[in-house]
């Protein structure tokens, strides 16, 4: 499992739940930032008219967070690793592209997920640093100061693709720019 970045001074910002409406948007923002993320995406949200490509194009990553958004500890080993078989499978059959970095719904996980994990020949990616974004649905600039305040060199910062999320981000990159760190994909 992995809950830091190796880079001295390097941020890792990921974005769970997609892919949804605001992908798009996100994409567009990150690019005018000339940012680079790594997006842990449900594939039963995944179909060919989702912007995956464009996302890879742009030299982001995107990993598996399971099939659906459910706490996977809560499931037995068969489920478990039936949830994220599926996943890979779809990352393959729809987006022609290998997923080899997964994040379990809720970072709930537990020694059966692992086990699947290590089965799938998938890398765990967790975070140390959370925007509580989901949370902070009117306060944007709560957001922004709960990562920025918390972040240190090799932090993974949890975010979402969210409206508020979206709003924050611009003055996430650029506050984390002027403290010195650079960001990196995972």
């Amino acid at each position: 499992m992995i809950t830091k970045v190796k880079d001295e001074n390097a941020i890792a910002l990921t974005f769970d739940d997609g892919p949804g409406r605001l992908t798009s948007a996100f994409l567009d923002c990150l690019e005018e930032l000339d940012v680079g993320a790594t997006f842990f995406w449900q594939t039963r949200y995944l179909h060919h008219k989702r912007p995956f490509k464009r996302a890879l194009a742009n030299g982001h990553s995107i990993g598996s967070h399971a099939h659906k958004h459910r706490d996977l500890t809560k499931r037995s080993f068969e489920e478990q690793f039936d949830s994220l078989q599926t996943s890979v499978s779809l990352f393959s059959t729809v987006m022609n592209h290998e997923a080899t970095l997964v994040r379990p719904p809720y970072g709930q996980y537990n020694k059966e997920t692992q086990r699947a994990v290590d089965q799938l020949g998938l890398r765990m990616i967790m975070w140390d640093v959370a925007s509580f974004d989901w949370e902070l649905k009117e306060d944007p600039e709560k957001i922004t100061r709960l990562v920025v305040d918390n972040v240190k060199s090799g932090s993974i910062v949890l975010l979402h693709e969210l409206p508020q999320t979206l709003v924050a981000l611009p003055a996430i990159v650029h506050e984390l720019r002027q403290k010195g760190y650079h960001f990196v994909v995972l």
